[in-house]
């Protein structure tokens, strides 16, 4: 693709995640029968159910009953599609319950940030957490390439609102978001693998556990031994992703903490 075409595509994209602010341009011929926001809602409900590899232009075409060829009138292509998707339910964050996102567009920040930053970024990372539990796809996209739309722009002036007035640089700001955000995204992808596995944990560990046991002494391996069966008998499983979660949000606050106080 050459730096002009690249340069066109990106204007289309901008342009197409702008749409309810500012005026489209009205292509010549008849008028579409389709709108831009049936195709997003149609992908998203497609990659919801089947995930995002299972979008292709034909199952699209055939959901909203149209011709492949005629999808090309909307959007350049499917990676095109899947941002204004991402874009779309970002918006979910702003939908009449913007107060349990601090603190974006008419959410009011506190008085003392420093005493109350952790449980934004609780909130950060929670609302992050339940946003990918319900569109699982929203973990495949790289994270050095962000859609900029607007309401993914909202959604990242809301978290970087968590850490403002805090003392640190914006660097900091925006390593810090990152911290939580990959933490969530890691924990997602626990989620969705063990939803995916072909039989459940109860019935791996009660097929491998066994043929293992005889194999696995505690006089060879005694950590291993005492240390799993103590968390097997604390959690009922041999790891469990929202423990991990909530372990590790509360070991990336202390540490941050740390940060906090010292640039305080």
């Amino acid at each position: 693709m050459t730096t002009r075409t690249t340069a066109a595509r990106a204007e289309q994209t901008i342009r197409l995640l702008w749409r309810d602010r500012e005026p489209q341009e009205r292509r010549r011929g008849p008028a579409p029968g389709r709108t831009i926001d049936e195709l997003v809602s149609a992908g998203i409900e497609i990659a919801d159910r089947d995930g995002l590899p299972a979008l292709t232009v034909r199952r699209l075409a055939e959901r909203l009953q149209v011709s492949r060829m005629a999808l090309y009138n909307y959007v350049a292509d499917l990676d095109q599609l899947a941002e204004l998707m991402i874009d779309s339910v970002h918006a979910e964050l702003f939908d009449g319950r913007i107060r349990i996102f601090p603190y974006g567009p008419r959410s009011r920040p506190p008085a003392d940030p420093l005493r109350s930053w952790q449980r934004a970024v609780r909130t950060v990372a929670g609302t992050n957490l339940d946003l990918v539990r319900r569109h699982p796809w929203l973990i495949a996209r790289p994270n050095d390439r962000p859609v900029l739309g607007p309401y993914t722009t909202a959604k990242y002036e809301a978290e970087l609102a968590a850490f403002d007035r805090l003392g640190l640089a914006a660097v900091e700001m925006d390593l810090a978001l990152w911290q939580v955000l990959n933490h969530v995204r890691g924990i997602a992808g626990d989620l969705l693998a063990g939803q995916s596995a072909p039989e459940s944990t109860a019935e791996w560990w009660q097929a491998s556990g066994a043929a293992a046991a005889a194999r696995i002494s505690a006089e060879e391996f005694p950590l291993a031994t005492g240390v799993g069966s103590s968390v097997g008998d604390a959690q009922q499983a041999a790891y469990d992703p929202l423990a991990s979660y909530k372990f590790g949000l509360s070991r990336i606050l202390d540490g941050l903490q740390v940060l906090v106080d010292r640039r305080g």
